[in-house]
């Protein structure tokens, strides 16, 4: 039996902690709650350390390793010795997507009281054999979700929807919470010189793009774009921010396209910020799929033009006039033409107060954290009512 007692310990659920959306979104929260309030820890599922597994622990927080197994038998065998080692946890929080089902259900036997399922992304889009594959998989962790989450929690609609079905807004136990990004960074331009550090010449035209090296970024449509610009206008250069598994392919590409000498593989960076107020001229984001990219919400904190794909929600289009919604499945041509519009009408300029659109809104992170931390201290008091 769980005490009602402080600090209210929460364990959050991830696959690495490394750079990603959710697990950025997660870490904005854990540096603004309350130490005395709450125990805000990590339970990490794949081999390896994450990106900011030196920050957690330097915060005051524990993370857990437990590698997820395909015999579900011997991961609950090994998560149960966890729980009565590191335990008790009265709120579990499990942003694993699918397998949150997995996670919930084996909680919920653990005896955990406040069971959260987070969706931070929509499902991969799967044909033929792949989704005839997946298709059980996906219907018993929704019905594990469904039957053993206390709530369920989405950055967007379409995430929402994805893990919680159709119907989600039916059902009072599953809401959207936009986390928000930290406009600090974006209030203030500093003067660097970042374009003589990347070594891009004074009148280059500079395209953005933030993501993980993963088939959903669709850099291969992004390269292709790239190309016809370049066939246009030397002056274009394309900077790709990130790593992950497709990054040496995407290079390869790169060479076969023969735009090498304008695209350049920055790698993990910590001056996104200022990469885009001091840099880039417009972001561009073609991915197949997405939950919310906040990386898109960054961008127009920084008054960029944004070019998005069709696949990506609606509700990540704060500031209007800087944000242009195009279908992957047209062609490239759609895309460069939309592009090259700018250059050619001169509007390139960046709004230097569009982060004022975004503050105060349930985008800003002092906004979402603030809700999120609400919820959790509701679900935790219900918790002990019922």
């Amino acid at each position: 039996m769980y005490k009602k007692q402080l600090p209210i310990k929460i364990l959050n659920v991830f696959g690495r902690m490394d750079r990603g959306g959710a697990e950025t979104g997660a870490m904005q929260v854990l540096r603004r709650i309350d130490k005395s309030k709450f125990q805000y820890d990590f339970l990490t599922l794949k081999e390896g350390p994450g990106y900011f597994d030196a920050e957690i622990e330097k915060l005051g927080s524990r993370i857990y390793y437990l590698k997820k197994r395909s015999n579900p038998f011997l991961f609950y065998k090994e998560l149960k010795k966890l729980f009565k080692t590191v335990g008790p946890y009265p709120i579990i929080h499990s942003r694993v997507h699918h397998y949150s089902g997995f996670i919930l259900f084996m909680a919920k036997q653990l005896g955990i009281p406040v069971r959260i399922a987070h969706s931070h992304s929509a499902t991969p889009p799967s044909r033929g054999l792949t989704k005839l594959l997946r298709y059980p998989y996906y219907f018993v962790t929704k019905v594990l979700i469904k039957q053993y989450a206390t709530a369920g929690l989405a950055v967007s609609k379409v995430a929402a929807e994805s893990l919680f079905g159709k119907n989600w807004e039916k059902n009072p136990k599953f809401k959207v919470i936009y986390t928000g990004i930290d406009l600090l960074p974006y209030r203030e331009r500093k003067e660097l010189n970042l374009k003589q550090d990347l070594n891009l010449p004074d009148d280059s035209i500079v395209i953005g793009h933030v993501g993980s090296f993963r088939v959903a970024k669709n850099h291969i449509f992004l390269l292709k774009i790239f190309r016809e610009l370049y066939q246009k206008d030397q002056r274009f250069h394309l900077l790709l921010c990130g790593t992950g598994p497709l990054k040496n392919a995407m290079e390869n590409l790169s060479k076969e396209l023969q735009i090498t000498s304008n695209v350049h593989f920055l790698g993990l960076r910590n001056d996104i910020p200022q990469l885009m107020l001091n840099v880039m001229d417009m972001f561009v984001l073609p991915s197949i799929y997405e939950g919310l990219p906040h990386v898109g919400v960054e961008a127009q904190a920084a008054g960029l033009p944004c070019f998005f794909s069709d696949k990506v929600t609606r509700e990540i289009a704060l500031i209007d006039h800087l944000v242009r919604f195009l279908p992957i499945d047209q062609g490239e041509k759609l895309w460069v033409d939309a592009i090259y519009a700018l250059v050619e009408k001169n509007k390139l300029k960046k709004d230097p107060t569009a982060y004022r659109k975004i503050q105060d809104t349930e985008f800003d992170v002092e906004v979402g954290a603030q809700k999120l931390i609400e919820f959790y201290l509701k679900a935790y008091e219900d918790s002990f009512r019922s």
